[in-house]
């Protein structure tokens, strides 16, 4: 029985896929300065593009990245929440 993902990953032990999972979850990225811009409640788009002073495209595609991330959260209304 699996409860969380430590329970995968212990039974997975030192293998690559383990070690890589733990990167993932620690290492910072380029993607950070946005969730700085972001509070834990939902935002717009516009907002965040006001806030960050970055290009829709930019912005776009670093919301992109967190949400595959798991950071992020997009929302109904085009709207997006940091989940971390």
């Amino acid at each position: 029985m699996v409860d969380s993902i430590q329970d995968i990953l212990e039974e997975l032990g030192n293998s690559p896929i383990s070690n890589r999972a733990m990167e993932i979850v620690t290492t910072p990225t380029e993607h950070d300065p946005l969730l700085d811009c972001m509070g834990f409640d939902a935002i717009t788009l516009d907002a965040l593009l006001q806030h960050s002073g970055l290009t829709g495209e930019k912005v776009s595609a670093m919301l992109l990245m967190l949400e595959l991330e798991g950071k992020v959260a997009s929302l109904p209304g085009g709207r997006y929440q940091r989940i971390v």
